[in-house]
């Protein structure tokens, strides 16, 4: 969270209500330059209690506008997720301006020509309210349109755009035969365990159902299908003895059932979870061998490819204006850190800045998956990890906290502009490689064939 892009946020006049949340959220997930910024849509709704379409298209806007760019496209699935920056100087002309005259200035849409074409106005109407097992129309009240709490998601408004107005039109042009492969899965099971009395309810109704979610729903329905079916209390007598008691599968994707499912019975899901974890899984302990194994040779892989302005001192310039404008004391700390003056209200930036600035950089994004371990031990976390990393054990030794040998190792990686372990606390050792910073080259080489080994199964599955 950047508390000092926060003040310059609230300062802004965003035309909507919904756009200054969103703005507020993704400004709470940015460093103090404005960068690693990596917004879950979902999370971002329910923050500004929006529909994730209504995100998507605030995202598009701030990117037309300038205030968003785009540093790195994302994929599909978890750790896939597109990067952004914010653009510190259009933030700051929008907090003086506001988003209408700033957006006007540029040739674009104001907010209000926006609302009147109606690009938000399908995120200020009521939800839909569908009743009944099998009636499929849409009901629209006024009087309904409010947050639902239980389920703690929001919900979905329709649209004025005709093209957004069904969501079974917009999800089934995705791909229809494999959203219909992923409905019969979830109706039949992965583990001979169909749905209950599914050969007696609609399929094609619970079709429907399972077409008006998002992709992200429709993978939580799936996800967490098992584990709602063994919450469901038992049928005691009859043909059906022992079978769960549940509602008809429609039913379940219609009331979006399984957003209940951790609340209610959080140890199903982690007993279903934990059946999908290979069993040839081992522990990755913090500040422990294996985890001392893997971090070890992400930095030996080298610094990834990371943002940098094409003019350094002028993204500073822009990062000071911002932090002046809410706080001065804010904006000399940020000086101060960095070694620049300010003389006669122009900044003097130090012999070496860009190097200088290239280094703090690469400690803070070129080594994400070290940072991300990092993490996971000042979390004191544990994760998985495939069963043949476990020679890694044999690679690294515990070396006692404040220890000659761990100073040593603390020196090698200034010198080599890594990150450092993160605090251990309490534990009085920490593991590195064997042999200490002299003994890497052999580390490195037994660390590869290591990984080899791991790529070549993969291969040959």
């Amino acid at each position: 969270m950047s508390a000092f892009l926060l003040g310059a946020g609230f300062l802004a006049d965003m035309g909507t209500p919904i756009r200054k949340l969103v703005l507020l959220k993704i400004i709470d997930a940015c460093h103090d330059d404005g960068t690693r910024i990596f917004p879950a849509i979902e999370t971002v709704a329910k923050a500004a209690q929006c529909s994730s379409r209504q995100v998507h298209r605030e995202i598009s806007a701030f990117l037309s506008a300038g205030l968003l760019r785009t540093v790195r496209q994302g994929g599909r699935g978890p750790g896939h997720t597109t990067e952004y920056a914010l653009e510190l100087r259009v933030l700051d002309a929008i907090a003086r301006v506001g988003w209408d005259s700033y957006v006007a200035e540029k040739g674009g849409q104001s907010a209000s020509e926006t609302v009147e074409n109606g690009c938000e106005k399908g995120d200020t109407v009521s939800p839909l309210a569908n009743k009944g097992d099998t009636d499929d129309s849409l009901r629209v009240t006024p009087t309904t349109a409010k947050y639902d709490s239980r389920s703690q998601t929001t919900p979905y408004y329709p649209s004025n755009n005709p093209s957004e107005r069904e969501g079974v039109r917009e999800t089934s042009e995705e791909d229809p035969k494999q959203i219909e492969k992923a409905f019969d899965a979830l109706m039949i099971g992965r583990s001979e365990n169909p749905w209950p009395k599914v050969l007696g309810s609609s399929r094609d109704w619970a079709l429907r159902q399972f077409l008006k979610l998002t992709a992200e729903e429709r993978r939580l329905a799936d996800e967490r299908r098992d584990a709602y079916l063994a919450a469901c209390p038992k049928v005691k007598s009859g043909e059906g003895k022992g079978k769960p008691n549940c509602v008809p599968l429609g039913v379940y994707l219609r009331d979006k059932m399984f957003n209940y499912v951790d609340a209610v019975a959080p140890r199903s899901v982690e007993r279903q979870r934990a059946k999908q974890v290979a069993s040839d899984s081992i522990d990755v302990a913090p500040f422990g061998p294996v985890w001392a194994g893997l971090r070890m040779a992400s930095l030996l892989d080298g610094v990834v490819a990371f943002d940098m302005p094409e003019d350094i001192q002028q993204a500073a310039s822009s990062v000071f204006e911002v932090h002046k404008r809410t706080s001065e004391s804010r904006a000399m700390a940020y000086l101060d850190a960095r070694g620049i003056r300010l003389e006669g209200g122009n900044l003097v930036f130090p012999d070496g800045y860009y190097e200088q600035e290239y280094r703090r950089r690469a400690l803070q994004n070129g080594y994400p998956e070290v940072n991300r371990l990092h993490k996971l031990a000042a979390d004191r976390g544990r994760e998985k990890a495939e069963a043949r990393f476990a020679a890694m054990s044999d690679l690294c030794e515990p070396v006692p906290v404040d220890s000659d040998l761990y100073l040593a190792w603390r020196q090698y990686h200034r010198d080599m502009n890594w990150p450092f372990v993160p605090d251990p606390g309490t534990m009085r050792v920490v593991y590195f490689p064997k042999g200490g910073p002299d003994g890497l080259n052999d580390f490195e080489n037994a660390a590869r064939a290591v990984i080899k080994a791991e790529r070549s199964d993969d291969h040959a599955a």
